[in-house]
């Protein structure tokens, strides 16, 4: 097989590494940098060989957005280096509706990616923001932090579902998830948000945006057009 995709490597190993390992080679790169690889000199486990997908999909591809310098390498290191996660990543599409208990693994699972030792992302983004401004002193780098839980239950869903395409791409029919039920609205444009405000601050700023709107500012406002120039 001869492709410049990462994700064609992971297709080979979830559906052909386990049964015909032996007799696939992965023909990589041009001129000097090219190299064949034998997938049956790849030594995984079955269980790392499943997670690999949903590890792949959940930190970022063509399809899905990343976490911001996070690459892949940590990304894996940490499922590697924690037995709970690879059985996390190895749930991650197993059927085409999200739970909450995988979310609630996934939710842990950014807040250790990220430094913490909290349960949720939440936590994690007031741990970090409250050691580096009021501790250290620094200005925050908001991109830094993690995502909150609301947005991060959105990836998460749009991650089951372009991972349940990819685990089914083998079958010769495939029943697409919906998408206003993991993450897109029905456009296909993505829904990064749930909810922008809780219920009671949209009520307060609705209530200023209707004093603002009522407010009189036009009596005092001299309409004569003004000279730029110089005076004569």
């Amino acid at each position: 097989v001869r492709h410049q995709e990462t994700q064609i490597s992971l297709f080979l190993c979830v559906c052909v590494l386990q049964l015909h390992k032996d007799r696939v080679f992965i023909d990589n790169g041009t001129g000097k940098s090219q190299k064949v690889i034998w997938l049956g000199s790849i030594n995984l486990s079955p269980k790392s060989c499943d997670a690999l997908l949903g590890m792949h999909a959940f930190a970022g591809n063509d399809y899905l957005s990343s976490f911001f310098k996070k690459g892949k390498n940590k990304c894996y290191k940490l499922m590697e280096k924690c037995e709970r996660f690879e059985t996390c990543f190895q749930d991650v599409a197993t059927e085409d509706t999200f739970t909450t208990n995988l979310f609630e693994k996934l939710n842990e699972y950014v807040s250790v990616l990220y430094g913490t030792k909290v349960k949720t992302t939440d936590a994690a983004r007031w741990k970090i923001f409250d050691r580096k401004h009021h501790r250290e002193n620094k200005i925050i780098d908001m991109s830094s932090l993690p995502p909150g839980t609301t947005v991060l239950h959105l990836h998460a869903k749009r991650v089951n579902a372009v991972a349940y395409l990819w685990r089914n791409s083998v079958n010769p029919t495939i029943e697409f998830p919906s998408l206003e039920q993991n993450g897109w609205f029905i456009t296909g444009d993505i829904q990064w948000v749930e909810e922008v405000f809780p219920d009671m601050i949209e009520e307060l700023l609705n209530e200023e945006s209707d004093e603002d709107d009522d407010y009189d500012c036009g009596s005092d406002i001299n309409t004569d057009e003004e000279s730029c120039g110089e005076d004569d």
